[in-house]
């Protein structure tokens, strides 16, 4: 499986997490509030895209702001 930094609009930051295999869905994975130290770069959000894509669906993670 790869990644690739996209960008949302111009404005959002974005990661596309691509499987091996045929896509057979996409999952939009949004983090906790900043505030309370969410973003899409935190170890867990990382581990729901890479198991996402383990079962063959595009993860799409990506920051509010």
């Amino acid at each position: 499986m790869r990644e690739e930094a996209r960008r949302i609009d111009e404005r959002l930051e974005a990661t596309l997490r691509i499987p091996d295999v045929e896509p057979t869905a996409i999952v939009v994975i949004a983090h906790a509030l900043p505030t309370h130290g969410g973003t899409m770069r935190t170890p867990i959000m990382a581990a729901i895209a890479r198991a996402c894509a383990e079962r063959g669906w595009y993860a799409l993670r990506f920051n509010f702001r």
